[in-house]
């Protein structure tokens, strides 16, 4: 639905109730959306960008199947803490042995109701710019299915080493449902998504994130390094995804 829609249809029903016809049109400027009753100007709408018109927006995105190290708890520890809010991965074939399917009962119980969502990271841990359309999309439908079955309510993806650059493999991830899918960068001006006053991503299907780690000498691999990255976040207003990567040894 369009930004704003639902003030409209407010205002346009408020309309229809007074005693003369009424024209109602509504037009976007730099000042907000512009309601107008024939020429005259009736209300400007202007919504703001982030929640209670804060400055920036930070995503935190944790890359680990939880349950299957025992240190992945400091990571929900510290978030919950500080009351904030942070996305894992949950890679569905995982789960579906039976040694490990208790945790998800684990995660409805303990971790989101403190503010702990998972996002989609493929039925495997593949790459899925290697596979063709139907192989992609095979992998995002089974992983999109899979965590609705589990009452994981799934909206959002990551690509496993971020292979999500094809149109086809973009194009397979929406059609499996999800609303967008994170990529990653390693360019700084890159980082930084909807900036100043764009209203959303360029590409909500690879969406690029900063990746937390030292894996690479381009990661970001200390907090005085990250600090810069928030500021420039804050000065251009705009969105930023932190990808927090975590070695594994229950890849498939």
């Amino acid at each position: 639905m369009p930004r704003y829609t639902l003030l409209v249809l407010l205002v346009q029903s408020i309309l229809v109730a007074c005693d003369r016809p009424t024209l109602v049109t509504t037009v976007e400027s730099v000042a907000g959306l512009v309601v107008f009753d024939g020429l005259d100007s009736l209300v400007v709408i202007k919504a703001d960008k982030f929640r209670g018109g804060a400055r920036g927006a930070v995503s935190i995105t944790y890359d680990a199947p939880f349950g299957t190290h025992t240190d992945h708890h400091l990571s929900t520890d510290a978030v919950v803490k500080r009351q904030m809010r942070m996305d894992v991965e949950m890679v569905s074939w995982i789960f579906e042995k039976p040694a490990l399917s208790h945790w998800i009962d684990i995660y409805k119980e303990e971790l989101i109701p403190r503010g702990i969502r998972f996002f989609g990271h493929g039925h495997t841990h593949a790459l899925h710019d290697t596979m063709d359309f139907d192989a992609a999309y095979n992998s995002f439908s089974t992983n999109y299915s899979l965590m609705e079955t589990w009452g994981l309510a799934p909206k959002v993806y990551a690509y496993p080493g971020s292979s999500g650059e094809r149109l086809s493999t973009q194009s397979a991830n929406r059609a499996a449902g999800f609303i967008g899918a994170r990529g990653s960068t390693v360019e700084f001006e890159e980082f930084f998504i909807a900036p100043f006053e764009e209203a959303e991503p360029d590409n909500w299907f690879f969406l690029p994130a900063v990746v937390m780690g030292n894996a690479s000498f381009r990661y970001i691999d200390v907090h005085e390094k990250l600090v810069p990255i928030l500021d420039e976040t804050v000065e251009r207003r705009a969105w930023l995804i932190l990808m927090y990567d975590v070695p594994r040894n229950w890849d498939s």
